[in-house]
């Protein structure tokens, strides 16, 4: 049996077409955050907390005001704002589950480097959560050296994630001994005895444990 044809939506012509139109088109509303929509005469916008108000600007205003400068495009773009209403959004909504909860212990946030290495970007994070004592990841040996160098001692936890091989563990230990709060996640059961020292302490090491169906022993009949 022949299925019926599915009628079309028209098309608007570009004259009555409409910013509501675009934003709801491109789901700016839904992927933006609040951060990024478009204005009645549909300019795209970006809009941030700033000084305990929210500032808006076109995005065609900025790329004009870079032009001026003798910039040309494509250019990249870096809002610090961004970066720290992320960290208060996630931060103040651990604290406020928290507190209705009556939850004994804390949140202690970590921001994995591999996600975005750029110094800018482990900067503001570590500046700015530094507040709420928001850490870093590490996966490699120069991950760890680059959340040394960007937290304080006794500041934001380090993880030690991923593959770690004598180095990795001993400069982690000595950057215990200075004060800074390093986790280990063992990743398997031969790193174990690598971290075995009188300057490991139990405390500081947490297993990763994997499952998969393919781990169940197999049954007969």
């Amino acid at each position: 049996m022949q299925k019926p044809a599915k009628k079309l939506k028209a098309v608007p012509s570009p004259a009555e077409w409409t910013p509501a139109e675009s934003a709801e088109l491109y789901g700016i509303r839904n992927w933006g955050a609040g951060y990024f929509d478009i204005a009645d005469n549909g300019e795209v916008t970006i809009s941030v907390p700033s000084n305990g108000a929210r500032v808006s600007v076109s995005v065609i205003d900025l790329i004009a005001g870079l032009q001026q400068r003798g910039l040309q495009m494509p250019v990249l773009l870096r809002i610090e704002n961004l970066l720290d209403a992320q960290i208060t959004l996630l931060n103040e909504s651990f604290r406020r589950a928290i507190d209705a909860l009556g939850y004994k212990a804390q949140y202690r946030g970590v921001f994995p480097i591999k996600v975005n290495q750029q110094c800018q970007v482990i900067e503001e994070i570590a500046h700015f959560g530094a507040r709420y004592g928001h850490g870093l990841e590490a996966g490699s040996k120069a991950e760890l050296l680059i959340a040394l160098a960007h937290l304080e001692p006794g500041s934001g936890y380090i993880v030690c994630n991923g593959y770690k091989d004598e180095e990795f563990i001993d400069l982690a230990l000595q950057a215990l001994q200075l004060g800074y709060k390093c986790f280990f996640v063992l990743e398997t059961p031969a790193e174990l005895p690598t971290c075995s020292s009188e300057n490991f302490s139990t405390s500081s090491a947490r297993l990763k444990i994997s499952w998969s169906p393919c781990d169940q022993p197999s049954r007969t009949r």
